[in-house]
């Protein structure tokens, strides 16, 4: 499928008859990472990569923790100083994970519960 970017940044499908090859790109959005780009970092899970793409000149990092993408610019150009950010935001992730410094939000559930807890305080 033949994609080109429209004015507005979001990608058009375009007729491959009609496509000018210049202004096509093979992804659809600007922060898909380079395909040959992607490098693994040794010494960190499988779903840790440093990659490239359209967006910025740095090498960005990604990596799936708790069932989540993690992605953070590495603010480097150079590939070696990007893997030891790389570790270091990595170090950090799992540091803000297994500490107590979460960030709870109430839910519904516990709004309710803690209204019915001070109604019932009062009576």
């Amino acid at each position: 499928m033949l994609y080109a970017v429209a004015r507005h940044g979001m990608a058009k499908r375009i007729k491959p008859e009609t496509a000018n090859h210049q202004s096509m790109v093979s992804e659809k959005f600007r922060t898909t990472p380079i395909r040959s780009t992607i490098k693994r970092i040794k010494g960190l899970p499988k779903s840790a990569i440093l990659y490239k793409c359209a967006a910025s000149a740095y090498w960005q990092f990604r990596v799936f923790l708790e069932g989540k993408p993690r992605k953070r610019s590495t603010k480097q150009e150079e590939f070696a100083k990007a893997e030891r950010e790389a570790k270091l935001i990595y170090a950090d992730m799992l540091a803000s994970v297994n500490s107590d410094e979460r960030r709870v939000e109430p839910t519904t559930l516990k709004t309710l519960q803690h209204v019915a807890k001070s109604l019932w305080a009062k009576n």
